[in-house]
């Protein structure tokens, strides 16, 4: 379970005053959860998870960058709620967000590491340069998604199929600035009713123009590097294009 402020929040609920940080509820459980956060401080011991309190604090420190509360369990839990309470950073125009990652969540993507495979992924107006930089996870495997000259767009794309309709789906890329600055993307064709995207200024680390998207966020991952992600639905059941433009 992930709480995510987004940066200019983040920056502007820490300098707001204390009556703005959020209190995370939850219900008490027998074991002990894992505590992370970026830019912040998680108030109560982790030791505390599985005793009599069932709420935490979270003071969230300036930052130019997402700030983030992390609630990891070592397995699957049942609780009787989730919430956010306590705050008012609606009044400075901010919002909060739950993120639940399960540990059975499939990746639907083909070699969602190796971009220049074969007919996984279909190139268009780009190539693939491989192996240029450090990866997030610290390997030598980040590969470059390079724009040629022909005036048009500039994408890489992967169809998936069996998606369930009425289910949401988590798009998610880990993109760096290198000669271009923005990434849009987006899952297309039947199964998304058209186009559902959002565009990322990898740079700034900001999230521009979005079109039906349920969520969008990036966040600063460390070394230049961000996660960019966007939650859309699947409106039909049917296969779809996943895909990534760059500019």
């Amino acid at each position: 379970m992930t709480i995510l402020i987004g940066l200019a929040t983040a920056t502007a609920n820490s300098l707001a005053g204390t009556s703005n940080n959020p209190l995370v509820m939850y219900q008490n459980i027998t074991v002990t959860a894992t505590y992370s956060t970026t830019f912040g401080t998680e108030v109560e011991a982790a030791a505390l998870a599985g005793t009599g309190t069932t709420f935490d604090s979270w003071i969230v420190t300036p930052s130019s960058n997402a700030a983030t509360l992390q609630v990891a369990f070592p397995s699957d839990q049942t609780l009787s709620f989730a919430a956010i309470a306590a705050h008012n950073i609606g009044t400075i125009g901010g919002t909060v967000l739950f993120q639940f990652e399960s540990v059975s969540v499939t990746n639907l993507a083909i070699r969602s590491e190796e971009l220049n495979f074969g007919a996984d992924w279909v190139l268009t107006n780009a190539s693939v340069v491989t192996n240029p930089d450090i990866a997030p996870d610290g390997g030598l495997k980040a590969e470059s998604i390079v724009p040629d000259a022909t005036n048009a767009e500039h994408k890489i794309v992967q169809n998936v199929g069996a998606l369930t309709s009425g289910r949401r789906y988590w798009l998610s890329v880990y993109g760096k600035a290198d000669g271009y600055n923005f990434i849009r993307i987006s899952g297309e064709n039947t199964a998304f009713a058209g186009s559902d995207y959002a565009v990322f200024d990898l740079s700034a680390g900001t999230v521009g123009i979005t079109n039906l998207v349920d969520e969008a966020f990036i966040e600063d991952v460390g070394n230049g590097w961000h996660r960019c992600a966007i939650l859309i639905p699947a409106e039909t059941a049917a296969s779809g294009n996943i895909a990534a433009y760059v500019n």
